[in-house]
């Protein structure tokens, strides 16, 4: 039997590899559309990348944080960076949805200002819910609207202390949190510091934008009540202590001139 030719043998591992790469990235999530949308949902902008000689999808994935009113018209508040102003975003659902490759959702809305990294998800085609999902965290039942949030002036008087019953949603690594320890707040950029703690970790590429919340039980009504504190931009593992970095509900719905959404 002779052997393969060399130039053969490459050509069909390039393939092959090209088919492995292609089915991991379109089936790495195979969740169907979410409808209605709420605060952790993994949102997408359509992008390619070039991989040899071919063009392969890599989409910017993202996380979605809190509901806004911008007008009449339902939003949400998501992180900045790797967005633009105009961007056409979808939910990624590649499994029983009816053939349908992509489900397109709205247009962002972005100031791209250096220092306030957040902007805004204008919602044109999907319900929407204001709470997240807290059963992901263990909590049932899971409340449907939110109770309000932190404002500027109690993020600033928290500095130095320690919050207990604080989560985040991420689309990559679900639930973490528990308590945040408050380095600093700034309300002129919006940036709340949290010092490093690893029930937060792993904080993965595509958590961003990612909602922040406080998580209470009333133990009468037997419910749980969600108090919102921002959106999730980025870990800072290199500062000694290291951080993590959010940004202000009030700070950023002041910026844009959003309203809270409390209720669906």
């Amino acid at each position: 039997m002779k052997a393969p030719r060399p130039g053969l043998e490459a050509a069909v591992l390039v393939a092959v590899g090209l088919v492995v790469l292609v089915v991991a990235l379109t089936q790495s999530d195979l969740s169907k559309y979410q409808d209605p949308l709420f605060p952790g949902v993994k949102m997408a902008k359509p992008a390619t990348c070039q991989w040899l000689i071919f063009q392969v999808p890599c989409d910017k994935v993202f996380t979605l944080g809190y509901a806004t009113w911008l007008g009449s018209r339902a939003a949400y508040v998501t992180v900045s960076h790797g967005l633009n102003n105009g961007d056409g975003v979808y939910q990624p659902c590649y499994y029983d949805c009816g053939g349908e490759p992509t489900g397109y959702v709205g247009k962002i809305w972005d100031k791209e200002d250096p220092y306030v990294d957040a902007a805004v998800l204008k919602i044109e085609q999907r319900g929407t819910q204001a709470s997240p999902h807290v059963e992901i965290c263990g909590f049932n039942p899971a409340p449907t609207s939110v109770d309000g949030y932190f404002t500027d002036a109690e993020l600033q008087n928290l500095q130095g202390q320690t919050v207990w019953s604080m989560y985040r949603i991420g689309h990559v690594t679900g639930c973490k949190g528990g308590q945040a320890r408050i380095y600093f707040y700034d309300p002129q950029y919006c940036l709340l510091s949290v010092y490093y703690d690893p029930q937060w970790q792993p904080a993965q590429e595509g958590d961003s934008g990612s909602p922040l919340f406080q998580l209470r039980s009333d133990a009468i009504d037997r419910s749980w009540h969600v108090k919102v504190v921002g959106i999730f931009v980025r870990l800072r593992p290199a500062d000694n202590p290291q951080f993590m970095e959010f940004m202000g509900v009030e700070c950023v719905n002041r910026f844009y001139g959003l309203g809270f959404r409390y209720g669906n």
